[in-house]
Formats: C-alpha cells, structure tokens, sequence
C-alpha cells in the first residue's frame, strides 16, 4: 500500500512520550508527521524544499512561556489579513496560534476584532506589524491599537527575509490544532534555487503562503 511503510512508524512512535520521540532518529519523525498531520489529517501533501519542515501540533498554550507577542500583517484582496499570537517558552520552544486569516477587511471591522482577541490585555500586549505602511499603523493607532514596525530588515522575499527566517528556524515551532490556515501554509511555504546574474545558485524564498507566517516571523524574531 502508498503510506504502508509511514503508518508503521506512525504506530511505533505515536505511543511514545514527548521525551522519547526528541531522542528518535529524524527520518521515523518526519514519517510520523507526515502520516499524522498529512495522511490522517487530510492535508495537502508537503511542498518541497519546505522552509519549516517540522512542526508539533498543541492543544493549550504553556503556562510557563516567556513571551506573548502578536504579529500581523496587513491584507485585503486579493492577499489576507494575518493576525498570529506567539508564545516563546525558554529560548527554543515556539507556540503558534492564528486569529485572524481573512480577505476584504477593512480598518474599522478588524479594529473590534483585535479588542475582542486581546480583550483585557489591549494595553499591555505588543502587536509587531508589517513595516510597509506607516500610515495604517497610525490609523490604528488612533483607534487604540498601537503596533510596533516589524524589522525593517525583514521586507521582502530576498537575503534579508532569510535573516529572520534563520532565526525562526531556530525554533522548535507548535502549531495550534485549530490554525487550519497556519499548518497549510507550514505545509506549503518553501525555497527554491535560482541562478542569479552572476551564475551563483541562489536559495529564494518563494513569495506565497506566508500571510501567517510572515507576522508570526515579525513578532517571535522582534525581542
């Protein structure tokens, strides 16, 4: 059968506790991912060259976390609006939940949106945004949503992009059960190699599916 070799070691590493699989060879892992979060799952097969090839899914954010910080980036048509909550706990453990994932918004609905999300930790709660559009930002602002520019270094698909991507690589990223729009684009976000002018093969980030995690990067990189 297709996926016979994968759902063996499905079985065999699903009923292992989280310590022992962190002690499992790679290659058993990513089959086990596969078949979880593809096979059963009903996801769409993984692209390659994948950008973040691993990834757990979580129920429950930890109590324990370092960081709560959002990350949004602005959309309208035909590019969605992302608004993306991360929680970093220690220095490698990245959470990751999607809120908001939606075309054709305009200010004035996502503003109640955001109030409702962050409900009583609106004023102490960083929101790190796309950089492109100051005046956004301001109008926000002026709604009572302040947001911190996202590094400006990050604009883009280019070397500067892969800076922030290298770090969010760092991480051992979670993904929360229910971003159904977040693991699609896990499952499809990824490099290609290009030859530039000068005949240098050259990793580029394709530019697509990446409207949570674009804002994810911005705020689980800004601190």
């Amino acid at each position: 059968m297709k996926y016979e070799g994968a759902r063996i070691i499905y079985e065999r590493i699903e009923v292992l506790s989280k310590e022992e699989r962190a002690k499992a060879n790679k290659n058993d892992i990513r089959q086990w991912k596969y078949y979880k979060f593809t096979v059963l799952g009903g996801w769409k097969d993984s692209a390659d060259g994948l950008v973040y090839p691993d990834y757990e899914l979580f129920k429950d954010f930890p109590e324990d976390h370092r960081i709560r910080i959002f990350g949004l980036d602005f959309g309208f048509r035909p590019d969605p609006l992302g608004f993306v909550e991360c929680v970093i706990v220690g220095k490698h453990d990245l959470y990751l939940k999607q809120h908001i994932y939606k075309t054709g918004l305009l200010i004035k609905d996502i503003v109640p949106m955001i109030k409702a999300i962050l409900g009583e930790n609106l004023g102490s709660t960083y929101i790190v945004a796309d950089n492109s559009d100051p005046k956004e930002r301001a109008e926000y602002a002026s709604r009572g949503i302040t947001m911190i520019p996202a590094d400006k270094t990050y604009k883009g698909s280019g070397t500067n992009k892969m800076r922030g991507i290298r770090q969010m690589q760092n991480f051992n990223i979670h993904i929360h059960e229910d971003s159904a729009d977040l693991i699609d684009e896990m499952n499809h976000y990824h490099t290609i190699e290009i030859i530039n002018a000068r005949g240098e093969s050259v990793t580029h980030v394709v530019d697509k599916d990446d409207h949570l995690l674009d804002p994810a990067m911005y705020a689980a990189t800004r601190y």
